[in-house]
């Protein structure tokens, strides 16, 4: 399995699917020179075959199942090069609807091939009215406005690309018209899960409907911000996202029923004693059968039930195979579903915590069931401790905690609400104490988060990461290690990343909107947060803070809101609520409360220039904006915000009075390159190295404007933008002035 799952690893860390048929050539005469010396040198064989051979073939079937399988999923994709396309579609809703402020997000599964792009499979769609009120399984005729599939280009936002090609969604738009009335089902098996989510938001308030629709239906998009922080914080986010754990508690209790079945045919039917024995298995394996669709058949869920199904399965025949023959048949059934899954993190814990448990359960103590679970439940935990401490940069100690009475209270809950909920929805006694049960799970949590044992952490490079994971299991074995192990986890509790002597900026991804981090000597700024949509959520969320939280070595100590813009100032609520910088420079105090930006603000940092302003006595709300200039003597960058052309040659006047007349090296587009901003006269008085430009994959102000790009192609001046290229980085280091981009360094075939 290693070469298998080392093949896999690799397409899917390519860039371009087009190299794979050398590594196959590669691949395959590896493979005939590793049998020709295992035929030609008897002594290379081993261990009942010769292990070379078997690992490349493996590495061999791993490179082209991935090859082929990626590849057919980007045929079904709707091509990046068309850009929004408007096309009449026929299909039937196959999710459940969320409506949300105004509007109703579902999946749509084409009925008939769209004449213009064929290929197309399912498609999600927005569609911003109330009425008609959608449902699962409806038929629609439509003309939408669709677009391949996107994603936040930045190092540690989720790769919603990658997700989308996992779901098998080709492409993503809204509803511009809808030809004709719904065409509901006259059954209404399909859906079922529809009419349950619309009875539990119906029946219980919105955060109580949330917790079920989650736990139950496997739909958790309508969580609050407010509460994914919090499970985030106290590391319970597995014990509400349909997963293993709740398909594991189901196999329990069908086990359970299944051998109460058994002792009551025995007595009332001794005859029955031949097929009885294999009762149990077969009414757990229906139950997370059940479980896997009402919980929306999810990746992470099919994963669970897959791992889960083999091994009851194994219980089924008269000779059971080995636990460890059907551990491996389970991850070759999972990785064939979906070769991605090898880069989920819930991958490698669902398989590497099903081995542990396999490991301990090979070391017989006498314990009662009771203290045997709580060991299993703590060494599980003191083991992720590594693994979280490295993909989320977060050493949660207090996870431990929450876990110890919130697994058991869930459990118990997952047990008894197929009674409860049905019950609910009929008398008031029962939904008061389904609501107790959510309610009091949410006050534990916040009980819980005050004890503060979740700090942010600087994650270790991953080789001190694997040396703590060591360490940790040291810990935990009977033997005279444990000294060994302690030395072991030091190295990745106290890296700290050595101290920068130059400036870096990190231009994010954020869509039609703006945000930056800026690095100096021991000191961070934030210049903008990026855009919102709603009340509830901001673009940070997924973005800035995700960024800020792999660098806990410095806290924001300076936030930059260039003015009060949504698509500028969107995220500084969430920035707040993740960390309060030190000071706030606003280009709209009215509106983003902080010190006027137009008082000016200067820093010296360790040969670091940096300076803050923006005009004062503006009628826009754009030339308002905050300006940012840094540089350290060799290398320099200007952004400016929003600024128009009037305000831009204003700046110029000023600047140039300042004695700042110099070529830059980074130029940062005012207004996302609209033809209002990036005159001339500014590019020939700046005479930038690169220009830069944040917004928004195929948006609709078509920004930037050819007249802006023309002007710099006469001008011979590259433009980095982060529709085409993700997050810019900067970095300035000496007479070194470096520029790299996200899909420069870690682009992948889905991008």
């Amino acid at each position: 399995m290693i070469g298998y799952v080392s093949g896999l690893l690799g397409v899917a860390w390519i860039s371009d699917l087009s190299w794979t048929p050398v590594v196959i050539t590669a691949a395959l005469i590896a493979l005939a020179a590793a049998i020709l010396g295992a035929r030609v040198v008897p002594q290379l064989r081993f261990c009942r075959a010769s292990f070379l051979p078997i690992q490349l073939l493996g590495l061999l079937f791993g490179v082209v199942y991935a090859t082929l399988w990626g590849s057919y999923q980007l045929d079904h994709r709707l091509p990046a090069e068309v850009g929004k396309v408007d096309l009449e579609l026929r299909g039937t809703i196959s999710s459940i609807v969320r409506v949300d402020e105004g509007s109703q997000q579902f999946l749509l599964r084409l009925s008939e091939p769209n004449p213009i792009h064929p290929q197309l499979r399912t498609v999600r769609l927005r569609l911003y009215e109330d009425e008609p009120l959608l449902k699962e399984s409806d038929r629609l005729h439509l003309t939408v406005r669709l677009q391949t599939p996107q994603s936040y280009l930045n190092p540690f936002s989720p790769d919603s690309r990658r997700k989308a090609l996992q779901r098998r969604i080709d492409a993503t738009g809204y509803v511009r018209d809808m030809h004709a009335a719904p065409e509901t089902h006259s059954k209404r098996d399909s859906g079922l899960r529809q009419q349950i989510y619309d009875q539990l938001t119906a029946r219980f308030e919105p955060s109580v409907a949330a917790f079920l629709s989650a736990l139950v239906l496997g739909h958790s998009i309508d969580l609050s911000t407010q509460k994914w922080e919090l499970l985030s914080t106290t590391g319970t986010v597995h014990l509400v996202v349909v997963s293993g754990l709740h398909l594991g508690v189901l196999a329990v209790a069908g086990l359970f029923i299944g051998r109460l079945l058994v002792f009551a045919l025995r007595l009332g039917y001794p005859l029955s004693a031949g097929i009885t024995p294999r009762l149990p298995w077969v009414v757990a394996l229906s139950l997370t059968t059940v479980y896997l669709w009402f919980g929306g058949a999810g990746l992470a869920l099919q994963r669970a039930w897959v791992l889960i199904s083999v091994l009851l399965i194994g219980q089924l025949f008269r000779r059971t195979p080995a636990l460890s023959l059907r551990f491996k048949l389970a991850l070759l059934l999972v990785t064939l579903l979906d070769p991605l899954a090898v880069l989920d993190l819930g991958f490698w814990l669902s398989f590497g915590l099903v081995w542990i448990l396999m490991q301990l359960g090979r070391l017989r103590q006498r314990q009662s069931p009771a203290l045997q679970a709580m060991r299993v439940q703590l060494v599980l935990s003191l083991l992720l401790l590594p693994v979280l401490l490295f993909a989320l940069s977060q050493l949660n100690l207090l996870s431990v905690l929450s876990n110890l009475w919130a697994i058991p209270w869930v459990s118990a809950g997952v047990l008894l609400l197929p009674l409860m909920l049905p019950l609910s929805f009929v008398t008031d006694s029962a939904q008061w104490i389904v609501e107790q049960w959510v309610q009091l799970f949410w006050s534990g949590l916040s009980v819980n988060a005050q004890v503060g044992l979740s700090p942010l952490w600087t994650p270790a490079p991953l080789g001190l990461t694997l040396l703590a994971l060591v360490g940790m299991v040291l810990l935990l074995v009977p033997l005279r290690l444990r000294l060994v192990g302690v030395l072991l986890l030091f190295p990745a509790l106290l890296y700290a990343p050595q101290e920068r002597q130059g400036f870096a900026v990190t231009l994010l991804d954020v869509g039609q909107g703006q945000a930056a981090i800026i690095d100096l000597p021991g000191e961070r700024w934030i210049y903008d947060t990026g855009p919102a949509f709603g009340d509830d959520f901001a673009v940070a969320q997924l973005t800035l803070i995700p960024e800020l939280k792999r660098r806990t070595h410095n806290k924001p100590a300076l936030l930059i809101v260039s003015h009060g813009d949504r698509d500028h100032a969107g995220g500084v609520e969430a920035l707040m609520r993740f960390h309060q910088p030190e000071l706030t420079l606003s280009g709209q105090p009215e509106q983003v409360e902080g010190r006027a930006c137009h008082l000016g603000y200067e820093r010296e940092v360790g040969g670091i220039s940096a300076r803050v302003g923006g005009l004062s006595q503006v009628r826009d709300d754009n030339d308002a904006s905050c300006w940012l200039y840094l540089t350290n003597g060799a290398c320099s960058l200007l952004v400016a915000g929003d600024l128009s052309t009037s305000a831009e040659m204003r700046l110029m006047r000023e600047l140039e009075s300042d004695g700042l007349r110099q070529p830059l090296t980074w130029l940062h587009l005012s207004h996302h390159g609209s033809k209002t901003s990036t005159s001339e006269a500014w590019l020939d008085f700046w005479q930038p190295k690169f220009a830069l430009n944040s917004r928004g994959r195929n948006n609709h102000f078509g920004h930037p404007h050819p007249s802006v790009t023309a002007r710099l192609e006469v001008r011979a001046i590259p433009l980095l933008d982060t529709a085409e290229v993700g997050a810019i980085s900067l970095e300035a280091e000496g007479a070194d002035c470096n520029t790299t981009s996200f899909l420069g360094t870690k682009r992948r075939y889905w991008h």
